[in-house]
């Protein structure tokens, strides 16, 4: 380390020379900081309790590295609450029938009045929707004389999704259901399953299930 702040002049000094480099070493009163974005991060391949972070914009990086001893450091700039709170799990939010069933276990607070909440101090509820149940059919249709398939299929498959839909989460399909509101569409003269078996009575769902179905799922023949 050189100091001569008054530039008084020298000769005959040698100088050692480090074969590694030249460093500058910032002033610990004012160290470089940067404000960078983590775009993603790897475990190292040579040292596997480190990570490789790959920050942008890249100028300057070379002043950023663990040889400089660089830390990162969250901005916190959303600045969220730390501690523990009781509300609705933000992941977790719903629309309908769900979000007022969410709502009565765990209140609301704009509409206290109405939902008071149901749920015991310290106890975790969390109201799921139901699994949702495919349901595929095959179905044969005789039609009066004169009326094309073709014509009434539409008809047909609106008829059948309309039903499923309106079951409620449990609820089986009953085939004979089906059957009896396909008929009464004009055109319709029998209906018979070939899928699932004309022997069965009903399609079973389960409690926790909701039946559904589309017009790719139903066949006509």
């Amino acid at each position: 380390m050189i100091t001569n702040p008054d530039g008084v002049n020298q000769a005959d000094i040698s100088l050692s020379v480090r074969l590694d480099g030249f460093y500058l070493l910032e002033n610990e009163l004012s160290l470089y900081e940067s404000i960078r974005v983590i775009e993603n991060t790897s475990i190292s391949r040579f040292n596997f309790d480190r990570r490789v972070v790959y920050a942008t914009p890249s100028d300057r990086t070379y002043k950023i590295s663990s040889d400089y001893g660089t830390k990162i450091q969250s901005l916190g700039k959303i600045d969220f609450p730390l501690g523990n709170a009781t509300g609705i799990d933000g992941y977790l939010y719903y629309t309908g029938l769900m979000r007022t069933v969410q709502r009565v276990i765990d209140g609301y607070e704009p509409d206290s009045s109405t939902y008071s909440g149901q749920r015991a101090v310290g106890s975790t509820i969390e109201p799921l929707p139901p699994l949702i149940k495919t349901v595929s059919m095959i179905l044969i249709i005789t039609t009066r004389d004169g009326v094309n398939l073709n014509d009434i299929t539409n008809d047909i498959k609106s008829t059948v999704i309309s039903y499923v839909s309106a079951l409620g989460v449990g609820e089986d399909v009953i085939l004979s259901e089906i059957i009896k509101r396909v008929k009464s569409i004009i055109g319709v003269d029998a209906v018979t399953f070939s899928d699932p078996s004309p022997s069965l009575e009903r399609i079973p769902v389960s409690e926790n299930e909701k039946a559904l179905t589309s017009p790719d799922l139903i066949s006509l023949s």
